[in-house]
C-alpha cells in the first residue's frame, strides 16, 4: 500500500482545496444531465444486477455509439462496500448516486496528487502546492471531475499520463494516452500527437527507442 500510494505521504491541507472543492460542488448540485446517463446507468446496473448481463439497460437501449464499460467497472467496485451499507439502511439512490460521483472525484483528486508529486520531485513542495491551488480555483474542473463523463475518465488518466511524463517515463506517458484515446476520448490523440513532438524535440523519444532495444536484447539473450 506504501509502494501505491506514497504520494500522498507529505499531502497538506492546501493540497487538498480540489478535493473540498469537488465535494462542495457536489452536494450543492447532487443531480445529473444526459450526458452523463451512460456511466451513470452502467454503473447502477453493475451494482444492482451485477453478473446478471441480461438485465442491463443497456440490452435494451445500446445507444448510438458503442461505448466502454471499464470506467464503470472501476467505479462501481470501489462504490459497492458503501451503496451496499446504504441500501441497508433503505436510504434514498440519490445518496447512492452521491457516493458514486464521490469516489469518481476521489480517483481524480488522486491523479491531480500523482502528477502533484511528480512536480514537488522536480521543483519543490510550494510549486506543487500551488498547483493544486490553481486546480481548486477552476470551478469548471472541479465541478466536473465528479460527473461520469467520458472526458472525466479521460482527465483522470491524462494527469496520470503527465506525471509519468513528468518522471522521465514517456514510454509509459503514451502508452495510459493510446489506452485513454482508445476506450475513453479519441481525442486524446491531439494531446498523444502534442506529446511526441515535445518528445522529439527533447530526443526523449531516441532514449524510448534505445531503451526498448535493451530491453529486447535483454530478453533474446
Amino acid at each position: 500500500m506504501s509502494y501505491l500510494f506514497g504520494f500522498l505521504r507529505d499531502v497538506s491541507l492546501i493540497d487538498a482545496f480540489p478535493l473540498f472543492m469537488m465535494l462542495y460542488y457536489l452536494f450543492c448540485c447532487p443531480y445529473t444531465k444526459v450526458e452523463e446517463s451512460f456511466n451513470l446507468q452502467a454503473i447502477h446496473d453493475l451494482l444492482t444486477y451485477r453478473l446478471d448481463i441480461t438485465e442491463y439497460d443497456h440490452m435494451q437501449f445500446p445507444g448510438v455509439v458503442p461505448r466502454s464499460f471499464i470506467g464503470a467497472i472501476v467505479v462501481s467496485i470501489l462504490s459497492y462496500p458503501i451503496v451496499a451499507i446504504l441500501r441497508l439502511l433503505q436510504y434514498d439512490g440519490v445518496y447512492q448516486q452521491m457516493v458514486v460521483r464521490g469516489v469518481l472525484g476521489a480517483l481524480g483528486w488522486l491523479s491531480m496528487c500523482y502528477m502533484r508529486s511528480k512536480i514537488v520531485n522536480i521543483y519543490s513542495k510550494r510549486v506543487g502546492e500551488l498547483f493544486m491551488l490553481s486546480v481548486g480555483l477552476q470551478f469548471h474542473l472541479c465541478f466536473y471531475i465528479t460527473r461520469t463523463l467520458p472526458n472525466t475518465f479521460a482527465l483522470i488518466m491524462s494527469f496520470m499520463a503527465y506525471a509519468k511524463w513528468l518522471d522521465k517515463k514517456g514510454l509509459q506517458a503514451l502508452v495510459l494516452l493510446a489506452f485513454t484515446a482508445i476506450v475513453f476520448r479519441c481525442d486524446v490523440l491531439i494531446l498523444i500527437a502534442m506529446m511526441t513532438l515535445a518528445m522529439l524535440y527533447t530526443q526523449e523519444v531516441l532514449h524510448i527507442h534505445t531503451h526498448i532495444q535493451l530491453r529486447q536484447t535483454y530478453v533474446t539473450y
